[in-house]
């Protein structure tokens, strides 16, 4: 009988910079991991499979045992993090493997989500490689324990979504990111950088936040530059909403001044009846209510940075079409089962379209039932917003289609409101057609718009690269240093790379830019060269650090042109080996490196 395999025990070691050729901070991962001998690779890779939205698909077939083991580990490590928009993006790497102990360089958004895929990944590859194949229900434990770390994983994303996904573009396009506080983030280094917050970016006005936060503050802004807007008023109680709705003409939109996403819009309202309910209804997001002309129209959301709009999309409600021969519950039921649909229930516990009481009333006013057979083609509306939150259905427009006036006055609306980011809702016949000639209106302006990944997502990237201005980096230069021989003054910092006309320095006993000491001696050399990245005045740069905190801490970025090693002649062995360890550590981090 085969002996058991033991059980792989791991330890983190995380750390605030760079290391190994890993792009984001770093989490070193010692394994005690035995090789497996009786893995059966297609049925752990068909099992991954269906539990992951980055499937695994036999990449690793060509490695040994351990490798194929430790690749899996490292691929489930950030699939399983992005799965729930923790922003794990970079390439791990097996630093080192041999039978018993495996060295993992990984990139971390926090050790705490690191801690938990990797407890889940060891343990089910662990009942893979076992002698025997694991039983059905070990399978479903393992897949219960998945969905239990997909859900604790959750609380370790960023909030709001655009954060992940800016993060990610950053990524794609190379562009170094720092996470400052909570969920500020800065995006490249020194001179070449900005600050996003979710949406909101260093550029972003905070009166004209202010000012976007009330709908009827944004409409008269619009209104005294020429842009058409519903016409509105504001009722203090459902008697004054009414007399508002008489004074407009049915049928009217009731909404809070100061809610987004949608929270208590209720458009199309048609009697004195429905327009009591909804003031009842969006009473319970505010007590500032709105009344206005409800405007038919396609709704379509526009978002502009920086007088180019990089993203438009034509939204409607949530709903099901028909094919003729399935029911509308069945319909539902297949479209309750597609990926979006499925994640939402993940993420947030919901689920975007159902047969709930606002869907059941809906089928009646279009004369229909569960139990209905709707005809080929038909759609059937099953909600009454378009918000993507709430089930709306999207569809990604070419700006190039959107007629010139259009643009043309969603620009001047950023730019009379003030907002350098910015998601404009119009509502129009014919986005291809002028609104001079169909007429058209702007219902809201956004100044923390949601973005959006699932169709357009090159619109981050878009936003990034116009704050930026197409720049991001600044030349990086790190010399590594014994402690007790740093170099003794910045001038002879700066004269180990004497091309590089660096005007910040960084030393352990402080930071100089453009000549001036702007920082006295920091609790360690990572943080000295950190002072010169946040240093918007910063173009070039050089630091230098200590083999010892090189080796503890890592890198301050991904990138270096030049990393130079100021090694003692005569070493001991202990000391020799630190030196090799911070060799390997730096090597794929620059274009010129003397470390060999």
């Amino acid at each position: 009988m085969a002996e058991p395999r033991p059980p792989t025990r791991f330890q983190c070691n995380p750390m605030p910079g760079m290391a190994y050729g890993v792009g984001q901070p770093t989490v070193l991962v010692t394994a005690e991991v035995a090789p497996p001998a009786h893995a059966d690779w297609p049925g752990v890779d068909a099992f991954l499979d269906g539990l992951l939205e980055e499937p695994i698909g036999g990449m690793y077939t060509n490695e040994s045992p351990l490798h194929q083991l430790l690749a899996r580990v490292v691929h489930l490590h950030g699939a399983m993090q992005r799965q729930q928009a923790v922003p794990v993006f970079s390439a791990g790497r097996v630093v080192s493997a041999r039978p018993g102990r495996a060295v993992l360089a990984l990139p971390c958004h926090e050790p705490q989500a690191t801690t938990l895929v990797l407890d889940w990944a060891f343990r089910a590859l662990d009942a893979w490689c076992a002698p025997q194949p694991p039983s059905p229900e070990s399978l479903q434990q393992l897949k219960a324990g998945f969905d239990e770390c997909l859900q604790a994983l959750r609380a370790h994303a960023p909030e709001g979504l655009n954060s992940f996904q800016f993060l990610r573009a950053a990524y794609e396009e190379g562009i170094p990111v720092t996470r400052l506080v909570s969920d500020v983030w800065r995006y490249g280094m020194g001179a070449h950088s900005h600050w996003i917050k979710r949406s909101l970016t260093d550029r972003t006005p905070s009166i004209a936040v202010g000012v976007a936060g009330s709908k009827g503050a944004t409409k008269k802004l619009l209104s005294e530059v020429g842009i058409p807007t519903p016409r509105h008023r504001r009722a203090r109680d459902v008697e004054q909403a009414l007399e508002v709705a008489q004074w407009l003409g049915y049928p009217v939109v009731v909404k809070p001044d100061d809610q987004e996403q949608g929270r208590g819009v209720f458009a199309g309202l048609r009697d004195a009846a429905a327009v009591r309910e909804a003031f009842a209804a969006a009473s319970a997001f505010s007590s500032r209510i709105l009344v206005e002309k409800h405007h038919d129209g396609a709704d379509y959301r526009l978002t502009v940075h920086e007088g180019c709009v990089v993203k438009i999309l034509l939204r409607q409600p949530g709903g099901v079409t028909g094919d003729g021969q399935q029911t509308v519950a069945a319909l539902v039921a297949g479209l309750q089962h597609t990926p979006r649909m499925q994640r939402v229930l993940r993420v947030r516990g919901i689920k975007l379209i159902d047969l709930d009481e606002e869907a059941l009333g809906l089928l009646a006013e279009q004369g229909l039932a569960p139990d209905a057979v709707p005809a080929a083609g038909r759609f059937v509306t099953l909600r009454r917003k378009s918000n993507i939150s709430a089930g709306g259905i999207q569809t990604l427009v070419n700006p190039g289609d959107c007629h010139p006036d259009n643009i043309d006055m969603v620009v001047r609306a950023c730019r009379a409101v003030r907002l350098d980011l910015c998601g404009v809702d119009l509502l129009i016949p014919d986005i291809a057609r002028s609104w001079h000639e169909t007429g058209g209106v702007i219902i809201e302006m956004n100044a923390q718009p949601q973005i959006g990944a699932n169709l357009g997502r090159e619109a981050y990237a878009m936003v990034l690269r116009g704050l930026l201005g197409g720049r991001w980096n600044i030349p990086l230069h790190l010399a590594v240093c014994d402690r007790r021989k740093v170099p003794a003054t910045p001038q002879a910092l700066a004269a180990l790379f004497p091309a590089s006309a660096c005007n910040g320095l960084a030393l352990p006993r402080g930071v100089w830019v453009d000549g001036r000491h702007v920082a006295g001696t920091a609790a360690n050399s990572l943080l000295a060269a950190g002072v010169l990245l946040a240093d918007t005045s910063v173009t070039a740069a050089a630091a230098a650090m200590t083999v010892e905190d090189v080796t503890t801490l890592g890198l301050p970025a991904s990138h270096f042109e030049r990393i130079v090693f100021l090694r003692p002649s005569h070493l001991a062995e202990a000391e020799r080996r630190l030196w090799l360890r911070a060799r390997d550590m730096t090597q794929h981090h620059a274009a010129d490196h003397d470390g060999s």
